[in-house]
């Protein structure tokens, strides 16, 4: 199905969109201005792009564009790389829990049975960076309307993969509590500012991108775009999310983007802005608080 492009009444005041190439090689733009072990801290300790061999990697266009997915690797270009096993060309999603109509379809049945549409979305990550990316996709609220949650219903949960055969940190232990998943409640599900994407730069998702369809929710830090959905469950109470399983004293549970939040390691009161490298004071709820400040009233 054709997108539409409709500018929303939330955009008017939004930066520009982050230029394409610079958003992918993001991690190169974080080392070259001294970030990179900033960004490594974050949740493993590990450098992301601290060497040579690993920003030349990401340098290479013959490589697919380099994505943060823990599943496969901490390194992003290594991750992107590794991401191309799998394959989600056929992909099960099922919509199921305390909802009517129960579904599961393939995900490119699912995408072609709602409306498309781009929305730029400022995106803003815990370790200090920020942009603005055009995302396709359509609002998770027509889901929700096509599977009508029942009354009962408080929370969505939203599940990725597990696959440890072609996943190596999936298969290594290193964490618990596969697969990785998020936790919204239906409020916050339902709110017109969140997204399912199926298209980044007008594109289809890459593969190392989250393909087939990720999670945005746009006043949340990036840790909540959960990738390659697989599952989106509907239930009475809420999951820990992945983070708050795996690095509790890293992660709030519901993971605003706050100036104030007093991060271990990371100051959250500024952003770089990829691409520009210009410092900006960060904004709370990443600039969206005019239109999703009742759901925490």
């Amino acid at each position: 199905m054709a997108h539409i492009r409709t500018k929303k009444i939330w955009e008017h005041n939004a930066p520009a969109p982050t230029d394409e190439t610079a958003y992918w090689r993001r991690r190169e733009f974080l080392s070259a201005v001294g970030l990179a072990g900033l960004a490594g801290t974050a949740w493993g300790g590990i450098a992301l792009a601290g060497s040579s061999a690993n920003i030349q990697a990401i340098s290479d266009p013959s490589r697919p564009p380099p994505g943060n997915f823990v599943e496969f690797s901490a390194w992003h270009a290594e991750a992107a790389a590794q991401a191309q096993a799998l394959d989600t060309r056929d992909w099960p999603i099922t919509i199921d829990g305390l909802v009517e109509h129960p579904l599961t379809l393939q995900a490119g049945d699912l995408i072609a049975g709602l409306q498309q549409e781009e929305r730029s979305y400022r995106f803003r990550c815990i370790e200090g960076w920020s942009a603005t990316v055009p995302w396709t996709g359509f609002p998770l609220r027509a889901l929700l309307e096509r599977v009508k949650p029942l009354s009962g219903a408080r929370y969505v949960r939203f599940e990725s993969f597990n696959l440890p055969e072609i996943a190596p940190v999936q298969a290594s232990g290193y964490y618990s509590a596969w697969p990785y998943g998020e936790t919204l409640s239906l409020r916050e599900a339902a709110h017109e500012l969140t997204f399912l994407a199926s298209g980044v730069y007008g594109k289809p998702l890459p593969t190392s991108h989250g393909a087939p369809l990720r999670l945005v929710v746009p006043w949340k830090y990036a840790t909540k775009s959960v990738k390659s959905i697989t599952r989106i469950r509907v239930l009475d109470t809420p999951l820990p999310g992945f983070w708050e399983t795996n690095r509790p004293s890293m992660s709030d549970p519901l993971c605003n983007v706050d100036p104030n939040y007093a991060h271990t390691r990371i100051p959250q009161h500024q952003e770089l802005c990829i691409g520009t490298g210009e410092w900006r004071e960060t904004l709370p709820l990443n600039g969206y608080a005019e239109w999703v400040n009742a759901l925490y009233v």
